[in-house]
């Protein structure tokens, strides 16, 4: 998972706060980089490149050059994108996808974004222009929150990092969006670019920002993507094919890991097919699922989920969502997500995601 966090200042011992807030994201290594502009930490949990040189904020220098990043989430083409830059003439001293990043940036700027195949929210600190270039992926998998008044510039992958800043009164109850609280009883959750908090604010999916440290504004905002519009295909058998391509290519390439890679089972279509496509790239007897069933029955779906782990042969891990579950989970609820969030599903998806 990761954390990432910073602020358009100095001040190394909030760093430090806003790193640990954020622990459960990174268990592996808290580190920061403060100088007299700007404030960036880093909560890791290692997937690629598990040394302590892939451990951030890291530095990137090339030709007079001089980067630093934090980053939360994985570009999992990233080997086909450094083979390239190989071939233009950069050098890399990690098995790092983030170190990548950097040398991207450097090579073609913000369109860096268009190269990758991923899912991240990240920050690259151009020392040079003393500026902060923000990326969220495409669908907006990975979370970048951001606070901006009074030219005061704070991120982080979760509000707990950002009202750590306790001197500007983020965590009040005179501070809630009147707004953001309508959509949610309407919606069942607050949609992006809006959070509870007044002046806190969820980057939008497939979108960049460009804060300038010296001016103390955002520069430019703006999207990079947007799902394209469905063009209607009539050849059966071709969109069958393109499909299973799609599908095996974009599991195969997610299996690039140092470290065990699982699945969630559910029974449904959706899943078994992930799982059935993750089988052809390792040992059946290395690839763990995980899955909940239900005592009300007509929500259990344990006879689905048994049917397709003994298809596949995986070493399954099966547990049964009780109400001890619930009664032992929901008092921290509101501590997982930060704001109102009406989806009950999340109650056994936390579970089966802390059994993981």
């Amino acid at each position: 998972m990761c954390g990432i966090n910073g602020f358009s200042f100095n001040d190394k011992t909030l760093i430090k706060s806003m790193n640990e807030s954020l622990v459960h994201r990174g268990p592996d290594n808290l580190s920061e980089y403060v100088n007299e502009f700007v404030s960036l930490g880093h909560a890791r949990l290692s997937i690629i490149d598990l040394s302590d040189a892939a451990s951030q904020p890291m530095f990137y220098f090339h030709k007079g050059r001089n980067l630093c990043i934090v980053f939360n989430g994985e570009i999992y083409n990233y080997l086909e994108i450094k083979k390239k830059l190989v071939n233009k003439g950069y050098f890399f001293s990690t098995e790092s996808d983030t170190e990548v990043i950097m040398a991207a940036y450097l090579e073609w700027g913000e369109n860096l974004v268009f190269e990758c195949n991923g899912m991240w929210a990240f920050c690259i600190y151009d020392l040079d222009k003393n500026e902060l270039f923000c990326s969220r992926d495409r669908l907006g998998v990975k979370p970048f929150y951001y606070y901006l008044k009074d030219e005061i510039f704070i991120f982080s992958s979760e509000l707990k990092g950002v009202i750590e800043h306790d001197y500007l009164n983020i965590n009040n109850i005179s501070n809630i969006n009147q707004e953001a609280v309508e959509l949610y009883f309407s919606m069942g959750y607050i949609p992006a670019p809006l959070s509870i908090y007044n002046n806190v604010f969820k980057m939008e999916a497939g979108s960049n920002i460009v804060y300038d440290l010296k001016l103390k504004r955002i520069r430019k905002k703006y999207k990079y993507y947007e799902v394209p519009v469905l063009q209607n295909r009539s050849l059966k058998n071709d969109l069958i094919s393109e499909g299973k391509e799609l599908m095996n290519n974009s599991v195969k390439i997610r299996m690039r890991s140092d470290v065990p890679v699982g699945a969630f089972l559910s029974g449904g279509l959706d899943s078994s097919a992930v799982v059935g496509e993750m089988r052809n790239y390792t040992d059946p007897k290395k690839l763990h699922t995980f899955s909940i069933g239900f005592e009300e029955k007509k929500y259990d779906e344990s006879h689905y989920i048994n049917l397709v782990k003994d298809h596949f042969g995986t070493v399954h891990h099966h547990r049964t969502y009780k109400e001890k579950d619930f009664n032992s989970t929901w008092s921290s609820y509101s501590d997982i997500f930060d704001e109102p969030f009406g989806d009950y599903s999340s109650f056994p998806s936390y579970t089966v995601s802390k059994m993981a």
